[in-house]
């Protein structure tokens, strides 16, 4: 979407304040001069009166996150085992949050695709590492209960119920748990009640009685979701 169709579109809206409604959880809104496409709370393409428009995904690369910058950016991304690739006339660039891609259609100083990719191994084993070490504690059925003792990262809360280490976007914490074989009852716990389950005590007994299987799921879609952030703190390490 153009800065002029912009215009158009949120000329439409009932409420300014809210914007207007494009999708599920989607909304124009807008930021002085500019135009945003809201995602829930994020921003993830910002529509500038020069023609530009910056990307964002608020550290949230789901498909609906990826599907809603494809309808309505200026450049088509796609996912390669995780990665996101930004395609553009006449080439291909890493995806990375903050990026602004020019009023050509061509990103600004546009981030070579081979980037991540020893960072994003050096995770990717850390991590299967980590799950494969506390499934198999889960299936000794030694799986503790959350407490006041665990990483205070993992188990301290903000009022809204997010844990500190999300709220942070601090991922240290969790590359120290995996150097250190620290299985987190906290962290598990957290997972659980991201993904959802309407009976999270039901599945926490599960696991308690050696459900290694189930664990892996819970901890691999955990993991998937901080994938990048891990990758930025290797890369980082690296630097």
């Amino acid at each position: 979407m153009k800065i002029q169709k912009a215009k158009a579109v949120f000329a439409t809206a009932r409420n300014k304040e809210s914007g207007k409604p494009l999708a599920n959880n989607t909304r124009l809104v807008k930021r002085g001069e500019a135009f945003a496409i809201r995602l829930h709370q994020t921003d993830i393409v910002t529509i500038n009166p020069d023609g530009t428009h910056a990307l964002n995904s608020g550290g949230w690369r789901t498909m609906t996150t990826k599907a809603r910058i494809n309808e309505f950016g200026p450049v088509g991304i796609t996912q390669t085992k995780g990665h996101w690739f930004v395609n553009y006339p006449g080439g291909q660039c890493l995806y990375e949050d903050g990026m602004t891609i020019g009023a050509d259609g061509v990103p600004i100083n546009p981030v070579p695709v081979d980037r991540d990719k020893k960072p994003a191994k050096k995770a990717a084993k850390l991590v299967k590492k980590y799950i494969d070490g506390f499934c198999e504690m889960i299936r000794a059925k030694k799986l503790e209960n959350p407490s006041g003792g665990d990483c205070w990262h993992c188990c301290m809360k903000t009022k809204s119920g997010e844990a500190l280490g999300d709220c942070t976007g601090d991922v240290s914490h969790l590359i120290a748990h995996f150097e250190e074989n620290y299985y987190v009852p906290s962290l598990l716990a957290n997972a659980i009640l991201e993904q959802g389950y309407t009976s999270p005590g039901f599945i926490w007994g599960a696991l308690q009685n050696g459900d290694g299987d189930l664990a892996r799921r819970i901890l691999r879609n955990y993991f998937g979701k901080r994938r990048q952030k891990l990758v930025d703190a290797m890369r980082g390490g690296e630097a």
